[in-house]
């Protein structure tokens, strides 16, 4: 992976600025040595670029929520972790998942150091300071799992940033969304990255032409990244049309339009039964109350 620094930010217009963070290990990309060699960061820079795969950062909201895995695994790390606060344009994303963002480039606006991150987000050192009264051994993937027991309440009641109708949150619901609905469908699911694309390059709250938008940027990323892991024929057009189409008759992508509109009670609107895509997908909007008891239950994979 080569990294290109510059001395100015980039011009970014405000409707398509995205807030991300990332850290770095000892002033270096934690990651970039699955590529290549390491390559130190230059602390006075006020942008970067990257070629394939990507700057590999979290969205903001995931780290206000606690479900950063990423940015967990830096934090427990070591005191020599800096975290760096990332404005990318969304034009500019590469693959987007419950896991991180990747981007091709983004201004580099702040950078704190492990206490003052700490400070910031003290859900971070919270579950680190049980975990290492636990066992002395702060292991990743139960920290992950002590963050959502922590956050659990909050996202059952729709609290605080669980509220917000958009962004990571309703991202993560309709992520749970798409694997409930295609266990109890038994298909396979391959398209859980539409749950973190579908609404990314909305540019204000009344915006019809947001799916069409990701679609585009999904088109543009083939072969980049991640974006080979998944259908990306299947993710580009449940995205494109997953707000103005009723049903597709392919059952994958229905599952994702009844995702996204089971969710509509956090926007206020009560979901429909007549306008759901999938059998199940009706059944749950006329059963509310046990759609959000099964959705509590599920996991992400």
């Amino acid at each position: 992976m080569n990294l290109t620094f510059y001395k100015e930010p980039f011009h970014i217009p405000d409707e398509w600025k995205i807030t991300l963070w990332r850290y770095n290990l000892a002033g270096k990309s934690p990651l970039s040595e699955q590529y290549t060699e390491p390559k130190k960061w230059d602390k006075n820079a006020k942008a970067v670029s990257a070629d394939k795969p990507g700057i590999f950062c979290v969205q903001e909201g995931q780290v206000l929520t606690g479900y950063a895995k990423f940015i967990y695994w830096g934090f427990v790390d070591c005191a020599k972790v800096n975290f760096l606060k990332i404005e990318a344009d969304k034009r500019d994303i590469l693959f987007i998942n419950s896991n991180e963002v990747a981007i091709s480039r983004g201004n580099i606006v702040e950078v704190l150091t492990h206490k003052q991150f700490g400070k910031r987000f003290p859900v971070f050192p919270h579950v680190t300071n049980v975990m290492l009264r636990k066992d002395g051994i702060a292991y990743y993937r139960e920290g992950c799992a002590m963050m959502r027991e922590y956050f659990k309440e909050a996202e059952l009641t729709g609290e605080g940033v669980f509220s917000l109708p958009d962004g990571f949150p309703h991202s993560l619901r309709v992520d749970k969304g798409i694997n409930l609905l295609c266990r109890k469908m038994a298909v396979k699911n391959n398209v859980s990255a539409f749950a973190y694309w579908h609404d990314v390059m909305k540019s204000k709250d009344h915006d019809p032409e947001h799916g069409e938008r990701a679609s585009e940027v999904i088109e543009q990323s083939r072969g980049r990244n991640k974006l080979e892991m998944v259908d990306v024929d299947r993710l580009s057009f449940a995205c494109k049309h997953h707000s103005t189409m009723l049903r597709s008759g392919d059952t994958l992508i229905d599952i994702c339009f009844d995702a996204d509109r089971l969710d509509l009670p956090y926007r206020g609107i009560t979901p429909d039964p007549d306008l759901m895509a999938t059998e199940i997908g009706s059944y749950y909007a006329e059963h509310y109350d046990e759609y959000l008891r099964e959705i509590m239950k599920t996991t992400i994979e």
